[in-house]
Formats: structure tokens, C-alpha cells, sequence
């Protein structure tokens, strides 16, 4: 499976499902426990290791994508937390390669996997958490249409304390 950009922030950007060959590139992205765990979070173990990101791909009821630029991998996602009874699907573990950030190429991203979730699942909306100091992905998912639903009870524990979260979400007719 290929989808691909048009009429996107970064031309040529393409979703593909994700494979254990990824995970040796995805695990240099994270060069501490905190960015690991904002991105991960705490059932990861710093460092990520290869066989972790490969375990990653193959959660039940979680499918992986690689976002690529022709053969560059620039960046990661996944759909997961399918709830039926609300229509509703969780985006997670976002991840764009450093030398790819800056320039849209998340936001392309989130809009192919937005465009992704109802060929996979009946779903009419996408969530996702975020932890709340990270501004330059909530900026990210709110260009592109995401509302803040407000800060969770649930916090994500990290190397240097609990980190607040918020939830987003989106519905499907807006991405």
C-alpha cells in the first residue's frame, strides 16, 4: 500500500506500511529518554533498540506507516485503538526524521493518515494525544484542523517527572 500526497504541504510524500526494516533508522531519532518517551511513551526503553520498534509494528490492532520521500524514510505513524462504537481511531506515535522537520513534512503526514484511517476502519474521527509542551506539534495538528479537547487527567510519566497531555481530535470530513 502506497498513498500519496496531492495538493500537500510537501510534494511527494508517500505512506507505506511500515516494515522491521525501518526500526534501526527510527531508533536514531530519538537521542534521549525524554524524546523517547514524548514519543513512545513509558513502555519504551531508552535506548530503542531495533527489535523494539520491530515489536512496535507488530502490536494487534495497531497498524504502522513510513512516511517516504521518494526512497528517504522522513517520518513514522500509527493508527491505532480502533473503538467502534464511537467511530473512532487513535493517531500515535509520531515521529518525523530530523533533517525532515521544519518543513510540513508532519503535517503531511497526519493528513495521509487522517486520509488512511476510513479505508482501514468506520471511523468519522481521529484523536491523538500530545504531550503539552511539545508546541511544535500542537501547532502542526491544529493548522491542519485538529481542536484541543483540553488537558487529560492521565499524564505520561517520564525520566524527569509526569508530563501533562492534551487530546485533539479531528473529524474526518475536515482532513
Amino acid at each position: 500500500m502506497r498513498s500519496a500526497a496531492s495538493g500537500s504541504l510537501v510534494p511527494s510524500l508517500t505512506l507505506e506500511a511500515a516494515t522491521a526494516e525501518v526500526a534501526g533508522e527510527l531508533a536514531a531519532w530519538f537521542p534521549d529518554e525524554k524524546s523517547l518517551v514524548y514519543w513512545g511513551g513509558p513502555e519504551i526503553r531508552f535506548p530503542l533498540e531495533p527489535g523494539q520498534v520491530a515489536e512496535l509494528i507488530e502490536e494487534e490492532g495497531t497498524l504502522s506507516f513510513a512516511a517516504r520521500r521518494g526512497e528517504a524514510l522522513v517520518g513514522f505513524c500509527q493508527l491505532r485503538g480502533f473503538e467502534p462504537e464511537q467511530r473512532c481511531i487513535r493517531a500515535a506515535r509520531i515521529a518525523v526524521a530530523p533533517a525532515a522537520r521544519g518543513k510540513g513534512t508532519g503535517a503531511t503526514m497526519v493528513q495521509l493518515l487522517c486520509r488512511e484511517a476510513p479505508s482501514r476502519f468506520a471511523v468519522d474521527r481521529v484523536e491523538l494525544f500530545v504531550v503539552a509542551d511539545n508546541l511544535p506539534a500542537i501547532r502542526c495538528y491544529t493548522r491542519l484542523g485538529f481542536i484541543n479537547l483540553g488537558l487529560q487527567e492521565r499524564r505520561l510519566p517520564g525520566p524527569d517527572g509526569d508530563y501533562p497531555l492534551y487530546k485533539m481530535a479531528i473529524d474526518l470530513g475536515v482532513c
